[in-house]
């Protein structure tokens, strides 16, 4: 809904005047999915929104199909792209939502700096950073207790991603982008980034970090 709201074009705009090149068209997560399903079959640009959303009510992967198939009205074996799978996998062939890592930290960092928004926006996207609580299983599982971690986490099919400010606003902050990929379950993936987490807080590269009340 932001994104509608702001507009695509003009965020991408603003995103090259802030990191210069290096990030790929941002779209909304709705044009995401036109994208990934519209692979399979024509009619999918006639759907509406809602019936899109709907599909998340749908198990990943071949009953998502079904599911895509029913809202068609045409047998699933009609659908192209050679299964749900290689459908996101030529998806994220086209780079599409997605750049570096070190351009999403760098990012991070001139927004923790001031640089990228003035100071009370700045504020109320960081405190809505800090409340996320779809990330207490990944990078912020393995922090100490009462660390401020102002986060951003995305999940898609075989993907995942943490990104953030540990201590934001202060001297000792530390930037932190990672994602995983071609994980069996979300589960590995989390596992993996709480073990970040705790190797960041072992190496004493939170050492002078603030601490939440």
């Amino acid at each position: 809904m932001l994104i509608r709201r702001v507009g695509e074009d003009h965020l991408n705009r603003r995103l090259r005047a802030w990191v210069g090149r290096g990030f790929q068209p941002i779209t909304t997560i709705l044009q995401v999915r036109y994208d990934v399903y519209g692979q399979a079959h024509p009619g999918v640009l006639e759907l509406d929104s809602r019936q899109i959303a709907s599909l998340r009510t749908a198990d990943a992967g071949e009953p998502r199909l079904r599911a895509l198939a029913d809202l068609l009205g045409e047998p699933v074996d009609t659908l192209d792209g050679g299964g749900f799978d290689a459908l996101f996998d030529v998806y994220y062939d086209t780079g599409r939502n997605s750049a570096p890592l070190s351009l999403m930290a760098d990012l991070l960092q001139q927004l923790d700096g001031g640089e990228v928004l003035p100071a009370t926006e700045r504020t109320l996207l960081l405190e809505h950073m800090a409340g996320i609580t779809t990330g207490a299983s990944r990078i912020a599982a393995g922090l100490p207790d009462g660390t401020g971690f102002a986060q951003k986490t995305g999940t898609q099919i075989r993907r995942a991603c943490n990104v953030g400010i540990i201590a934001p606003g202060e001297p000792s902050a530390v930037i932190v982008a990672a994602c995983a990929e071609d994980f069996e379950e979300i589960g590995q993936a989390e596992r993996a980034f709480a073990a970040l987490g705790r190797a960041l807080a072992d190496s004493g590269a939170l050492d002078g970090a603030g601490m939440a009340d």
